[in-house]
């Protein structure tokens, strides 16, 4: 999903997925930009959302993603 959409909170924190808010306390460490601050645009090609989908690909994906069905259809 990360290579697909974005998923933005109502106050304005990108996330990597609507998932992401659930997948444990602190989501803080899953967010990739703020609407409120950077156009969509630049969060989608900046750095955090670049190191995320590294992280991904890695063979040590962030915790919370680890077991995610990458794959599946929300």
């Amino acid at each position: 999903r990360p290579w697909n959409v974005m998923y933005v909170t109502a106050n304005g924190r990108a996330l990597p997925c609507c998932i992401a808010p659930f997948s444990q306390r602190g989501y803080e460490n899953y967010t990739l930009g703020d609407a409120t601050q950077d156009t969509l645009r630049a969060i989608w090609n900046g750095p955090a959302y670049a190191d995320f989908r590294a992280a991904l690909l890695s063979d040590t994906p962030p915790q919370a993603c680890g077991n995610c069905g990458l794959r599946w259809s929300l």
